[in-house]
């Protein structure tokens, strides 16, 4: 009893040129959440807009969900794995956080460069307690390999002296 689900894309990064406009793929929509991975902003129960938040416009990237797990009649479960690599030059980067500083245009661990990799795993359960009450868990743990030429030799160590963690639990009621 479970719905196994494979998932990946591609998209253009910048180049390593400022002068000739951004080769990165247009977008309508700025959040995505394939699996419910607690390395994007979309589909996650609890806490929308405040997990990982990376950017799938300039990497690629592949995934693997186990949906729908179910042992206990009302307990369901979900468990994913995504991994990311960058498309984005580092010389892009670099000179545009140089140029503009601290930005939300490109900011470490959401924009990754063509040397740099972040993956994730969660683990979700939802138990129905009625028709439309459920409670809710969401655990996560995602891991980043971020380059010092382009974040700082501060910022890219401290990534690598821990990884990011989420546990959230709560009540959803659909009306």
């Amino acid at each position: 009893m479970l719905t196994p689900k494979v998932f990946g894309w591609w998209s253009t990064g910048e180049d390593g040129s400022t002068r000739n406009g951004s080769e990165r793929m247009p977008q309508v929509r700025p959040n995505w959440g394939p699996g419910n991975s607690f390395l994007f902003d979309d589909s996650q129960e609890l806490a929308k807009n405040s997990n990982m938040g990376m950017n799938p416009i300039g990497a690629y990237g592949l995934g693997a969900s186990l949906d729908n797990i179910t042992f206990i009649e009302k307990l369901t479960h979900r468990l994913t794995f995504t991994y990311l690599h960058g498309n984005n030059s580092a010389k892009a980067i670099r000179n545009l956080n140089a140029l503009m500083g601290s930005n939300p245009y490109f900011v470490m661990g959401r924009d990754l460069t063509m040397n740099e990799y972040a993956m994730g795993v969660n683990f979700d359960n939802k138990y129905m307690i009625y028709e439309n009450l459920a409670a809710v868990m969401e655990t996560g743990w995602a891991h980043g390999e971020f380059q010092s030429s382009v974040w700082g030799h501060r910022l890219a160590e401290k990534s690598r002296e821990g990884d990011s963690w989420k546990v959230a639990f709560g009540l959803t009621y659909k009306f």
